[in-house]
C-alpha cells in the first residue's frame, strides 16, 4: 500500500472518530516507504545473479585451464636466421607438444645454440640431452605423444663402433682377411681350355697347342681338351703323335666314343680300314647316338663289301639325322647291291628331296633311271 493511500484513510478516519478521543501516536509512526521495500526485493535476485555468473566464470576459466593442459600446445620460439647465415638444412615441420616448463627452456635454449646464425651446419652436432627422462613423464601421467616430442627434441648421436673405441684390437677384430683359395686340377684345365681357343682365334696356333698340353699335364681326364688337340696334329699331319694322345685318353677314359672316332680317322688316313672298323665297333655301345660315328662305321662297311650292316648303320644314322643328303645316297647304294630295288628308289628320290652337291643329284637322277623298271 502506498504512502497516500495511507494518509487518506488516516485523515477519514479522524473525520469520523467520536469527539474527545485523542490519538496517542503520531499518524506517520507506524509507516515505510514502498521504496525502500522495493529495494529490499530486487537486491536478492541480483546477488544471486551476481554469485551464479562467478561460479559460471571460475568453471569457464578452470575448464579453459584444464584444456590448455590437456591439449599440450606451446610455441618454441627460435632465432631467426639473417638472409646472410650459412644454409642449414631445415628438417620436416613437426608439431610441438607441450613441455614442462623446466625442461621446455632447455631444449629450447640447446636448440637455440645448435642454430646460431652464421655457424656452419658440419660444425653443429652436439647431443642435446633431455632433462626429464621417460619414466618420470609416465610416472606424472603425461601422455605419450608428450613423451615423444621430448625424444624428437633429443639429438641421436652414432654409436662408436667397437673397433675405433678399443683402438688396434677392434682394428684387428674388424679386419677383412683373404686367403687364397687353390684351383682344382680341372679348374686349371679348363682354363687352359678356354685360352687355347682364344689364342686360336687369334691365329697363334703354337700357344694355343701349348695350352692345351698344360691342360692335359693339369688334368689328363680333359675330355675337349684332349679331343682339341688331336684335332690340331691330325691337321698338321702328326698322326702318330695324334693316335698315342688318343690311345692315352682311351686308358684314362674307356668309353669315350669321341677319342674312338678319331683313332679309326687316323687308321682309315693311313689306309688301315679294317683296324678302323674294328676300332669302331669295339666302341659302338657307347657311341648309339653319334651319327656320324655311325655313318663313318656304315661307309667303311661299305667299302669292305658289308653291305648289310651298311644298311643297318646308315638307317640307324638317318633316323638321328634325316637331313644327310650324301648319307642317303649310300644307303641307295647298299640296297641296290642287296638288289632291294624299291627300296634303293625311295634312298634316291629321299636324297633329291636335300641340298645335295650337284655331282650327288646328277649321280642320284642317274640310278633312278637305271632301275625304274626293276
Amino acid at each position: 500500500m502506498s504512502l497516500i493511500n495511507k494518509m487518506l484513510k488516516d485523515l477519514e478516519s479522524r473525520q469520523h472518530a467520536p469527539a474527545g478521543r485523542g490519538t496517542s501516536q503520531p499518524v506517520y509512526e507506524d509507516l515505510h516507504p514502498a521504496v525502500a521495500e522495493r529495494t529490499r526485493h530486487r537486491v536478492v535476485p541480483f546477488v544471486m545473479i551476481l554469485f551464479a555468473a562467478a561460479v559460471l566464470a571460475a568453471g569457464l576459466i578452470a575448464g579453459y585451464r584444464w584444456r590448455a593442459s590437456a591439449s599440450g600446445v606451446t610455441t618454441a620460439v627460435l632465432p631467426v636466421r639473417p638472409a646472410h647465415a650459412v644454409p642449414i638444412e631445415v628438417q620436416p615441420a613437426m608439431r610441438a607438444r607441450r613441455i614442462r616448463p623446466n625442461a621446455m627452456s632447455d631444449v629450447v635454449s640447446t636448440a637455440g645454440k645448435q642454430h646460431r646464425v652464421g655457424k656452419p651446419r658440419a660444425a653443429v652436432h652436439p647431443r642435446i640431452r633431455s632433462t626429464l627422462s621417460e619414466s618420470k613423464f609416465r610416472r606424472e601421467g603425461s601422455r605419450p605423444e608428450q613423451i615423444a616430442a621430448v625424444s624428437r627434441f633429443t639429438a641421436i648421436q652414432p654409436s662408436v663402433s667397437g673397433s675405433s673405441a678399443s683402438g688396434d684390437a677392434g682394428t684387428d677384430a674388424h679386419r677383412i682377411e683373404v686367403k687364397a683359395i687353390p684351383l682344382t686340377a680341372g679348374q686349371i684345365a679348363e682354363n687352359a681350355y678356354r685360352r687355347s681357343v682364344a689364342l686360336l682365334e687369334q691365329g697363334r696356333r703354337t700357344e694355343a697347342e701349348r695350352a692345351l698340353k698344360t691342360a692335359l699335364t693339369s688334368d689328363p681326364r680333359s675330355v675337349r681338351a684332349r679331343e682339341l688337340l688331336a684335332g690340331l696334329l691330325l691337321e698338321d699331319g702328326h698322326q702318330s703323335e695324334a693316335g698315342t694322345l688318343l690311345d692315352q685318353g682311351l686308358t684314362v677314359m674307356p668309353h669315350q666314343s669321341a677319342f674312338t672316332y678319331l683313332l679309326a680317322r687316323i687308321d682309315v688316313a693311313r689306309g688301315a680300314e679294317s683296324e678302323a672298323i674294328a676300332v669302331l665297333e669295339k666302341g659302338l655301345p657307347d657311341a648309339g647316338s653319334n651319327p656320324n660315328y655311325l655313318a663313318l662305321l656304315a661307309t667303311l662297311d661299305q667299302r669292305t663289301g658289308r653291305n648289310a650292316d651298311a644298311v643297318s648303320m646308315f638307317s640307324r644314322a638317318l633316323a638321328l639325322r634325316p637331313v644327310e643328303g650324301n648319307w642317303w645316297i649310300g644307303l641307295g647304294i647298299s640296297l641296290e647291291a642287296l638288289k632291294h630295288w624299291a627300296a634303293a628308289r625311295e634312298a634316291y628320290t629321299h636324297a633329291k628331296l636335300t641340298q645335295l652337291d650337284p655331282t650327288l643329284a646328277k649321280y642320284a637322277d642317274e640310278r633312278l633311271n637305271a632301275i625304274r623298271f626293276r
